[in-house]
């Protein structure tokens, strides 16, 4: 029976970026279905829990390890330690890639923090323990990661999933839906990424060029409301600084439209949302992904859902834009 494994990619995000795009080529290119929760900083225990899910419902798990240790929780260990400590303590095959030259990476990719550092080296020791791999560059990598997977399958064979077709059960049939519209929002992506990635943006309308927002009013009537593109941008990153589904976007802006239009509550035209959604898509300062959550109560079938989040583009442009600045003297 043909199946597809789904493969947990654990890495720091910022610095590894391209690394990430070459990991997901490579996969995809195998018929896997990559996962991984890097985009969504995992500040609660719900957010933990469901990156444990996430790597529960995974047959494979691997991790990138670069220049830096990562965001850390109150515990003082790096999200990504703690995803690889989780996915060895459920019995997942794990695969480790390590850089080989450490001295290498640019300086703005490395911890500076000695303390930070020696963590950073204490995990890369417990990764080496492990079936790990050394890499170079963001090429080197994918092809490592090819040949790696191939051997660990034939080593490890794990569950999978099958075809809607031959799914015996509707419960099995749900995941495979699920597993099937995550791979087809990944394919997108990378083809998004293949075609944008890294290209100049410098030509589209952005920062404080002006922007009008059309919404309409309880009575009908169509307004519009002139702005920037740097103050839609803000509206939006508040709200997906962690994650939200597209409702929850559009509810920021409609209270955004209405504190700005004094005594008038507005619901933004659908043009110009997904006019808005586009433009920061093509800017690389938005992306996409798919979540699966609990069901509200016991028993409850799990729910599917796109989410928006920041790119690193965008968080960066948020940095800029609402970061406090540091006093110069």
């Amino acid at each position: 029976m043909e199946k597809r494994y789904q493969v947990f990619v654990s890495s720091t995000f910022r610095d590894l970026i391209e690394e990430r795009r070459a990991v997901m080529q490579a996969l995809l290119e195998l018929d896997c279905i990559p996962a991984g929760m890097e985009l969504f900083p995992a500040t609660s225990d719900d957010q933990w829990t469901l990156i444990k899910r996430v790597i529960d419902d995974c047959d494979y798990y691997l991790v990138i390890v670069g220049g830096r240790y990562g965001s850390c929780g109150a515990d003082g260990i790096s999200y990504t330690e703690k995803e690889y400590d989780y996915a060895r303590s459920q019995g997942k095959p794990v695969m480790g890639f390590i850089h080989r030259d450490p001295g290498s990476i640019p300086a703005r990719n490395v911890e500076s923090d000695p303390a930070v550092q020696a963590k950073l080296s204490q995990f890369k020791t417990k990764v080496e323990q492990k079936h790990c791999k050394y890499w170079m560059n963001a090429d080197d990598l994918g092809g490592i990661i090819s040949r790696s997977y191939v051997q660990l399958i034939k080593t490890h064979p794990a569950e999978g999933w099958v075809k809607a077709r031959n799914a015996k059960t509707t419960e099995d049939l749900e995941k495979v839906n699920q597993m099937y519209e995550q791979i087809r929002v990944l394919e997108q992506e990378l083809e998004s990424l293949r075609k944008h990635g890294g290209q100049d943006t410098s030509f589209l309308a952005q920062g404080t060029d002006s922007i009008t927002v059309f919404h309409i009013l309880s009575s009908k009537q169509r307004l519009g409301l002139l702005s920037t593109w740097n103050e839609v941008f803000l509206v939006i990153a508040n709200q997906i600084v962690d994650y939200s589904t597209t409702a929850e976007v559009k509810h920021a802006l409609n209270k955004w439209i209405s504190e700005s239009v004094v005594a008038t509550a507005g619901e933004i035209a659908d043009e110009s949302f997904n006019l808005i959604k586009l433009q920061f898509v093509c800017l690389g300062l938005i992306a996409f992904s798919l979540m699966t959550l609990p069901g509200p109560y016991s028993g409850a079938p799990s729910v599917t859902r796109k989410y928006w989040t920041l790119t690193d583009r965008g968080r960066q442009a948020l940095a800029e834009l609402a970061g406090i600045k540091k006093m110069v003297n």
